[in-house]
């Protein structure tokens, strides 16, 4: 661009432009935004007034570090995904009543859930990103050929964004004898429960269960409870490891109960990793829990 001046003083601007090919591929607007950061990036490091494609012969693929090529594959099509079963157990017998069904990223870097859902986060993709982890468990679940209800995490920004019948499409219907149960993940509570309403409603009346997971971490996850009533509260790991040995913990949990009790609510304590937890929770009266007491997730085999 030509110069100006500004305070009597030659002002020269340069641009830095990145273009992408919107293909069938491409899943989502976040997707193309964050290839589009790279086309920007490589305009850059060609030096000023430059228009660049993420990659000039194919695709962004090579223009990409490993780590975010492979979640963008994930993104698609959730390759690389593995996912966990763990069982929900009655406390006095250890009978299953149900299984959560836990994705894991692939080997790398990007196993942990965390650091997927975190890279999710930096990319503006964390809603791409659930609705494909929820396909691949709505898969498992008809893999895992258990009977029971069928816990699958999504983050209720998910629902605010994604109509509750794409939700529905994704999750399809549940495997023979089971029920699915949508969990509202921990990692992102939205502000305001009430919000969720028309949404929980919608996927109550497809017969699918809601659970609200990590009750007793903050005030967040017992708004939503007294909002949005949900069948089954599961107690926050940090109330109940430890549990034996702190009567502290005990009392938050007494209380948990007493509201559960009066909205008709299930409890499963989650995070039991030892017999002396497990009887005090049953002392307390909690039904049903998840913990390596009973052993560690199961990989789910993928069937043909």
């Amino acid at each position: 661009m030509e110069p100006f001046l500004w305070d009597q003083r030659p002002v020269s601007l340069t641009v830095s432009i990145g273009m992408v090919r919107v293909v069938p591929s491409l899943t989502s607007i976040e997707e193309v935004l964050s290839i589009g950061r790279v086309a920007v990036l490589k305009s850059k490091t060609r030096r000023k007034n430059r228009v660049s494609l993420p990659d000039d012969t194919s695709t962004a693929a090579a223009w990409l570090t490993p780590t975010l090529r492979t979640f963008l594959e994930v993104i698609r099509s959730a390759e690389g995904v593995d996912v966990r079963a763990q069982p929900i157990v009655r406390l006095d017998d250890g009978r299953p009543t149900g299984w959560e069904l836990l994705v894991r990223g692939p080997a790398g870097p990007l196993e942990s859930p965390a650091d997927l859902f975190r890279m999710a986060e930096e990319h503006q993709l964390s809603t791409t990103l659930d609705m494909s982890c929820l396909r691949r468990a709505s898969q498992a679940g008809h893999d895992l050929r258990k009977p029971g209800q069928i816990h699958l995490n999504l983050l209720p920004v998910t629902l605010l964004e994604v109509p509750t019948s794409q939700v529905l499409e994704t999750l399809g219907p549940p495997p023979p004898r089971a029920r699915w149960c949508v969990e509202l993940s921990e990692r992102q509570f939205v502000g305001e429960p009430q919000e969720l309403f028309d949404a929980v409603e919608a996927l109550r009346a497809a017969g699918v269960g809601l659970a609200i997971d990590d009750v007793g971490s903050g005030r967040g996850t017992l708004d939503s409870v007294i909002a949005l009533e949900p069948e089954v509260m599961k107690l926050d790991i940090r109330l109940v490891k430890g549990i034996a040995e702190d009567s502290r913990r005990r009392r938050m949990v007494e209380r948990l109960l007493r509201m559960a009790y009066a909205l008709d609510t299930e409890v499963v304590a989650e995070g039991i990793e030892t017999r002396a937890d497990l009887t005090v929770l049953r002392e307390l009266g909690v039904q049903q829990g998840q913990g390596f007491v009973w052993g560690r997730p199961q990989l789910v085999p993928r069937r043909t």
